[in-house]
């Protein structure tokens, strides 16, 4: 019940009535019980508006919780969007690059059908011998490019898959696929870029080639062995024979010999460094260097 004193003020009460009877049952007079709430009254009001500030607060924050995220609904759609296109443009330049790749290969293959072409026709052996290097260095190119475009990394090829192709090639422009020559290679978890495995492979064709050629002369039996790995900040790389090997009155670092020129010239590109052994054959010994991004990528084995 809501009253008024005289000041004019409101007061809340609480009103309270109870009667009181005479012995046979009859209500003589009643009592009432006026109680003060005004401060409860007050503080349910308080309560109250709080309750409804809070509401209004949570509405709020609720909304701004919406908003949020629809923001972060959209902001993941344009980027799930812009990962698609990344992921297409990407896929095309693969597939730009393999096509690179393959088209380079095609190419060679041209030039060294025509450099077949011309050493069958010619009558000449020094000639025909020195066509016939020139289709095999060619070849090691082309295979480079044949390799990274069948391979999924387009950046790298593994350096023992390009030597078990480009070896049986040289036995084959050689003769020597039917001779009981041995063959081990043994250079496993180097991957190498483009920049180094051309190089690479050239050094690699004039080394197997020489070997082929002249350590094993009147079709005796011999064993070839490739070998490699990474060892600190460097590639170690071996190319042994137990051929005839070189004699000592050779100056190999100073011959008329066009494949040891280019081994050395190609060796120096790497940054490299070349070392032989004449003791039970030859062996030659590449040191170059890891330049990660331009000439090796090297993984650690998992």
């Amino acid at each position: 019940m809501l009253l008024v004193k005289r000041a004019g003020l409101p007061v809340w009460c609480r009103t309270s009535l109870s009667s009181v009877r005479a012995p046979e049952g009859m209500p003589r007079y009643f009592i009432l019980v006026l109680d003060d709430i005004s401060e409860r009254k007050r503080a349910e009001e308080a309560l109250a508006a709080l309750n409804a500030g809070l509401e209004g607060r949570v509405s709020e924050r609720t909304r701004e919780l919406k908003d949020a995220n629809t923001a972060l609904l959209n902001e993941v759609y344009q980027r799930s969007f812009a990962e698609d296109r990344l992921k297409l443009a990407l896929h095309e330049k693969e597939l730009l690059l393999k096509e690179i790749h393959h088209r380079v290969k095609n190419n060679l293959q041209i030039i060294i059908s025509l450099l077949f072409l011309q050493a069958k026709m010619n009558d000449d052996p020094a000639t025909t011998g020195a066509l016939t290097a020139s289709q095999t260095r060619v070849k090691s190119m082309a295979l480079v490019h044949e390799k990274l475009y069948q391979s999924e990394n387009l950046g790298s090829i593994d350096f023992a898959g390009y030597l078990q192709n480009l070896v049986p090639n040289l036995m084959v422009a050689y003769g020597a696929e039917n001779r009981r020559i041995r063959v081990n290679i043994a250079a496993k978890d180097l991957p190498l870029t483009i920049n180094t495995a051309i190089p690479l492979g050239l050094i690699m064709n004039e080394l197997v080639s020489n070997t082929l050629k002249y350590a094993f002369p009147d079709g005796r039996d011999g064993e070839l062995s490739i070998e490699g790995h990474a060892e600190g900040g460097t590639m170690q790389i071996t190319v042994r024979d137990n051929g005839i090997g070189i004699p000592e009155s050779i100056d190999w670092r100073d011959t008329e010999s066009l494949g040891l020129h280019l081994v050395q010239m190609l060796t120096r590109q790497l940054k490299g460094s070349i070392d032989l052994s004449r003791q039970s054959g030859t062996e030659f010994r590449f040191t170059i260097p890891v330049r990660e991004g331009c000439c090796f990528i090297w993984e650690k084995p998992r």
